[in-house]
């Protein structure tokens, strides 16, 4: 059986926002994807749809991801001037 947490654990489980993960386990979490990407890329036949999807991942990956923040492009009609 395991021992009962103590109540600073729990209190630091309900300050932490859910979905959330604390400290450094985000980004050991991305490393491990980034390895098992990796791995798979390297199972998969060159020239393939599923390698060509990997490798469109990993790329993703390495730059940081997300798409740049765009804004809708202004049309000057003549109106209101």
């Amino acid at each position: 059986r395991l021992p009962a947490p103590d109540d600073a654990a729990l209190e630091d489980r309900r300050a932490a926002p859910r979905g959330r993960l604390p400290g450094g386990a985000r980004s050991l979490r991305h490393e491990l994807f980034a390895r098992v990407t990796q791995a798979v890329v390297e199972l998969a036949e060159h020239g393939s749809d599923e390698r060509a999807l990997l490798e469109s991942i990993q790329n993703h990956l390495r730059t940081g991801g997300g798409a740049a923040p765009t804004t809708a492009p202004r049309f000057d009609f003549g109106v209101g001037s």
